[in-house]
């Protein structure tokens, strides 16, 4: 006897924009269930999967059946290759060369950079708030990330050369932005030959990549290197800016939690802490991984079954294409209490235990997103700084909106004006 279809929307789905598909995900979310079948005008196959046991099953238990999805397209119009977009052995191969650069040795070590780089902005956003300018929040989060992830790659941007320059205020991501990126790669082929040639060796990111070697003793190629730097920088960058710049918008949007925060960070100095003690401050990580919840940069996982597969009750073919959409998941209503609410203490300790796969923002299994402890890291140093001299309220009372392209960005420009607070600044 045939299992069963899932159920799912009769007409074809036009995949030609990913940013048209979060709505109506969510809608067939709540009117088909946790798996949706749907096909779209290109004849492929598809299923959502919003069951946090299936999502697992996809992602980690039988992650060797899954190549990556429709979604990898989109993102090697940027990378040609590198970890965000290779597979199988090659894919291996730089997950190996790569693991000791985001060790958590090697991550902690990186605190002073990202503490730096927060107080760089921390102090530029102070100064728009005493001459009552507004505070261009985009612009800001997006070069405080790029500014990190540079650090920490060369240790300092280039004197000269600097293939970087002006990225974070190109907050673009349509094609035209894709070709100027893609454009970089000699510039970055050109900045790891200086590097490489260089007599006294330098004791950054960029430096353990060229260090690195395979089981077999094999260091990366030109090539390889050039696409691990992009991806570290085109994907650190981007998650960790969106992620704060939802921060502050929900911040602004609870001055109730916003007003928690600062208590927690006043009370911290009060008592001498200084910034390694800032990180660990409790209500300072359940405001980050609320935001988290609410807002995953990376909003869909996309893979395609290289055979055929079952998803609890139901069979897939071989080549059907999985989504899994994380902005729903981690609102499932059977998952959250009160899902589509800011609540920051829900990840307190002593809090209400949840099922172990409903809080996955960046990802599971192999595929695990390799960089999320220096995000975590820049996150904490961004927002510790910054509420500590600083309350945020939005320039424009209209709701933010969402822009799902890759990742789930604001959409628009967001806009602050900031009130001096306390003595930090």
């Amino acid at each position: 006897m045939a299992a069963a279809r899932p159920p799912g929307p009769a007409d074809a789905v036009d995949l030609a924009d990913f940013a048209n598909l979060l709505d109506p995900l969510r809608r067939w979310s709540v009117e088909y269930g946790d798996v949706v079948r749907f096909a779209t005008t290109d004849g492929d196959d598809c299923y959502s999967v919003c069951a946090p046991e299936l999502a697992g099953h996809v992602l980690r238990r039988n992650h060797r059946n899954y190549t990556r999805g429709l979604g990898v397209e989109r993102v090697r119009l940027l990378l040609p290759g590198g970890l965000l977009v290779d597979e199988g052995e090659r894919w291996l191969r730089h997950r190996m060369l790569a693991q000791p650069v985001f060790h958590r040795r090697t991550v902690a070590g990186l605190a002073e950079l990202s503490h730096r780089q927060a107080r760089a902005v921390r102090d530029r956003w102070v100064e728009r708030a005493r001459s009552a300018a507004a505070i261009d929040v985009t612009a800001g989060t997006s070069q405080f990330a790029l500014g990190c992830i540079v650090d920490a790659l060369l240790g300092a941007p280039p004197a000269a050369g600097d293939p970087f320059a002006g990225l974070a205020d190109d907050v673009t991501r349509d094609l035209a932005f894709a070709r100027r990126f893609r454009a970089l790669r000699p510039a970055i082929g050109a900045l790891i030959d200086r590097r490489g040639a260089a007599a006294a060796p330098e004791a950054d990111l960029l430096a353990m990549l060229l260090g690195a070697r395979d089981p077999d003793g094999a260091p990366p190629t030109r090539d390889e290197l050039i696409d691990a730097v992009s991806t570290f920088v085109i994907a650190g960058h981007e998650t960790t800016a969106t992620a704060l710049t939802w921060i502050w918008v929900l911040l602004a949007q609870h001055p109730q939690a916003e007003a928690r925060l600062h208590r927690e960070l006043d009370a911290a100095r009060a008592q001498g802490a200084g910034d390694a003690e800032l990180l660990g401050l409790p209500y300072l990580g359940q405001v980050i991984d609320e935001a988290l919840r609410l807002y995953p940069p990376v909003w869909l996982l996309t893979r395609r079954a290289i055979a055929a597969d079952r998803l609890g009750e139901f069979d897939i073919a071989a080549g059907a294409q999985v989504f899994i959409p994380l902005a729903l998941l981690l609102r499932h209503p059977q998952l959250w209490d009160n899902p589509d609410a800011f609540l920051p203490e829900r990840f307190a300790a002593g809090a209400p235990a949840r099922h172990p796969l409903a809080y996955l923002p960046f990802g599971i299994g192999p595929r695990r997103c390799i960089g999320e402890h220096v995000a975590l890291l820049d996150l904490r140093c961004h927002v510790a700084h910054v509420a500590g001299a600083l309350a945020l309220r939005l320039a424009d009372e209209q709701p933010v909106g969402i822009d799902p392209q890759v990742n789930l960005r604001p959409a628009g420009r967001v806009t602050m004006h900031g009130r001096l607070r306390g003595g930090w600044a």
